[in-house]
């Protein structure tokens, strides 16, 4: 029982830093606007802001609009 419970804390902390990363986003620019793709390249969030940081805890800041906003990563709209 130990032995199985020591198999998986060791797989679950050796894996772990793999599911991590899979979930980052990653800024990009398309002509004058920015957005968010995977690291699959593929587009998460159009290109529609006027300046966009990256992902910090699951937040990133975002200027569109004049307005200076917050994105969160879970629900990938303004707060």
């Amino acid at each position: 029982m130990k032995r199985n419970r020591l198999l998986f804390i060791s797989l679950f902390l050796l894996l772990m830093p793999l599911i991590l990363k899979s979930q980052e986003l990653a800024v990009f620019n398309q002509d004058t606007l920015w957005g968010y793709k995977d690291r699959m390249d593929n587009i998460i969030i159009k290109p529609q802001y006027q300046f966009a940081k990256k992902f910090v805890d699951n937040y990133a800041v975002v200027y569109k609009n004049d307005q200076l906003k917050y994105l969160d990563m879970q629900i990938k709209f303004p707060v």
